[in-house]
């Protein structure tokens, strides 16, 4: 109905009726979007109504008037676009992760046979966590940071989540989501939702750099001890410092460097340490409180590998490095854990769904947030100042993303060795956002460094240079 004549089934009239059922004896020879087709098809449409008639479905008037109806002058034929592709809002990469969550979801169906079933048939109403505005606005922020024809390549990748609530936002990519073959060899155009984890639609996750150590700063909070504690650091660290019970530790060194100063700075406190960024501050946290402690930290949060699931103490990402961000994390995780700040320590799942009923009006339960009080408010308080100093303080690694008027602002860069570059943040109670940029496919092979992107050339990029201005752009 939709395709032919742009009107619903229910709508159709004789003649409209007679075409679609004669059209479906042979759908390619009789197929009257084919001009070359239209003679045989208006036959065949006859040959219908003919036997609608002589069987009293419709009266000699009727069939006179319909059998004189030439075909072509009934048409109104309409492309018509399926699946995520026909999205409006932009919003084919959040389609993409509402179909990834049904299907993978136990609330609709025991097997993934019968929950694909139910979202092709099941006539489902779903309503989604999608702020149209904030998506659209990721979208644009991402694609004016790097236009998708940009001839570095390079990728930036966007997630927002509301404090509180676990509700996706939405995405922002500087590709349009196409599921087709001819994106394989478009690099505008992608169906893969590299926000994501990989059994949502999206990659096998990334390593963040330092946006990771408000997480060591967490943990050390929990473990009893104060941010304004003077730690000795070094550059080398043997990874025995580190051992706990799920982690022997070894007999290897942890060679640790900081981007900016090189060297190291004695003493230091946790809370300057994460204003200037300084890895070899989060080591001796490290070293202190043991690399169990932070993983444990890190799940309640809600971190989990993007490519398996698992938790931190479970996958290969489990060694010291883990400490300044050498993980395998998906964006929007990572967004999660900025919205358990902007929460005051309320940790929630990310969720897409906030109802869907079937075709009956009746609720199918949807997946839960299960959002609880995750870390004490007054640790969240404390993070949050320090993650203010790293914007304010002029030796702070995060001035770049300074919201507009003067607006307090929670932010940490991150930077993993010239392949990643990343920021996350958030504003209290109201959004937080993560943005990652890199050759997401590719991040090892092609560096982001001594690179022009969108037209400005850096030898060096880093979370301050690319990801924190988007971050800044987008929040404004």
């Amino acid at each position: 109905a939709k395709r032919y004549f742009n009107t619903t089934a229910d709508q159709l009239n004789i003649v409209q009726s007679a075409t679609i059922a004669a059209i479906t004896k042979n759908p390619n020879a009789y197929d009257p979007s084919v001009e070359s087709n239209q003679p045989e098809s208006e036959k065949q449409r006859n040959i219908v109504l003919q036997l609608m008639n002589e069987q009293g479905y419709i009266s000699d008037a009727e069939y006179q008037e319909a059998v004189n109806t030439p075909l072509a002058d009934t048409l109104d034929v309409q492309p018509i676009s399926t699946g995520c592709m026909a999205a409006d809002y932009d919003a084919g990469y959040f389609c993409d992760y509402v179909v990834h969550k049904i299907l993978n979801s136990k609330e609709f169906g025991k097997t993934s046979e019968d929950r694909e079933r139910l979202l092709k048939e099941g006539g489902l109403k779903i309503v989604t966590t999608l702020d149209i505005d904030a998506n659209t606005l990721l979208n644009e922020t991402a694609r004016n940071t790097i236009p998708p024809e940009d001839s570095s390549g390079m990728e930036i990748v966007m997630a927002s989540v509301k404090p509180g609530t676990g509700e996706v936002l939405g995405f922002g990519l500087n590709r349009t989501y196409d599921a087709t073959e001819a994106a394989q060899n478009d690099q505008t155009r992608d169906s893969m939702n590299y926000a994501v984890d990989r059994e949502d639609g999206g990659g096998m996750g990334f390593s963040i750099g330092s946006s990771w150590k408000p997480i060591n700063l967490v943990a050390w909070m929990e473990a009893g001890h104060s941010v304004n504690e003077n730690l000795q650091t070094s550059t080398r660290y043997s990874t025995s410092l580190f051992a706990c019970d799920r982690y022997t530790g070894g007999t290897d060194t942890w060679n640790v460097t900081n981007a900016i100063t090189n060297g190291t700075v004695n003493p230091e406190t946790p809370a300057l340490a994460l204003a200037r960024s300084h890895n070899t501050t989060q080591a001796s946290m490290g070293s202190i409180i043991g690399l169990c402690k932070i993983a444990d930290t890190a799940t309640e949060l809600g971190y989990h590998d993007a490519n398996t699931g698992e938790t931190l103490d479970k996958t290969a990402s489990f060694v010291p490095a883990m400490m300044v961000g050498n993980v395998n994390v998906s964006p929007l995780t990572m967004a999660s854990i900025f919205a358990v700040y902007a929460s005051n320590g309320v940790q929630c799942d990310p969720i897409a769904l906030k109802q869907v009923t079937d075709v009956d009006g009746n609720d199918i339960k949807v997946p839960s947030a299960n959002c609880h009080q995750a870390v004490d408010p007054e640790i969240i308080q404390t993070l949050a100042w320090a993650m203010n100093q790293g914007v304010v303080r002029p030796d702070g690694a995060g001035g770049v993303a300074q919201l507009a008027n003067g607006r307090k602002t929670f932010a940490k860069t991150g930077t993993h060795e010239d392949q990643l570059v990343t920021t996350g943040g958030f504003i209290p109670n109201q959004i937080a956002t993560f943005v990652l940029v890199g050759d997401v496919q590719n991040p090892v092979g092609h560096p982001i460094a001594n690179i022009a992107i969108n037209g400005q050339y850096h030898s060096y990029w880093d979370g301050s240079t690319i990801a924190a201005p988007a971050w800044r752009d987008f929040m404004n």
